[in-house]
């Protein structure tokens, strides 16, 4: 069945100006689901768009769980903002690879890297910012390997570690 994506993609963007957490989650995991398993004219779609989802204010009052979700949610609108951004500007989804995470992220950087003096200015502003996040990442995952490895080492089972 042939899906008009440019009116799939609006449909959930619509869905996500709702005031309700549950209407704008679902609209969210939808997106997320359709970016990993579906054709992939979907997230070059996504990538292509000046601006996706902004859910930086979103607050539902109105539920129970309206509090603790909304940031959630806010969390969730801005890791697919990025996916999509890092997709328009390297041309490859890294959760897609099949390789270990540090060949994925470190491929996407040796990408980035070598289309760099080709970018706009602006592009380069981005292509930078995302090359300082990738360095930060990486020194929070060492940090971490180092925590789990004294962990390991002193085979606890009570040691449990929280990396965000």
């Amino acid at each position: 069945m042939n899906v008009n994506i440019p009116q799939l993609a609006d449909t959930l963007f619509e869905r996500t100006a709702n005031g309700s957490w549950v209407v704008v989650f679902k609209a969210l995991i939808t997106t997320h689901h359709l970016m990993m398993y579906g054709n992939e004219r979907f997230i070059q779609y996504l990538a292509s768009r000046n601006t996706l989802f902004n859910l930086n204010n979103f607050l539902d009052k109105g539920a129970m769980q309206g509090y603790d979700m909304s940031t959630f949610i806010r969390r969730y609108s801005r890791y697919l903002n990025e996916k999509a951004l890092s997709y328009r500007l390297v041309a490859v989804d890294f959760t897609k690879m099949k390789r270990g995470l540090f060949a994925a992220y470190n491929e996407g950087v040796i990408n980035l890297l070598e289309k760099y003096f080709d970018m706009k200015k602006n592009q380069c502003k981005e292509a930078l910012e995302i090359y300082k996040k990738f360095l930060a990442r990486m020194t929070k995952l060492s940090e971490f390997l180092k925590v789990a490895e004294v962990c390991l080492v002193a085979n606890s089972n009570l040691c449990f570690v929280i990396f965000i």
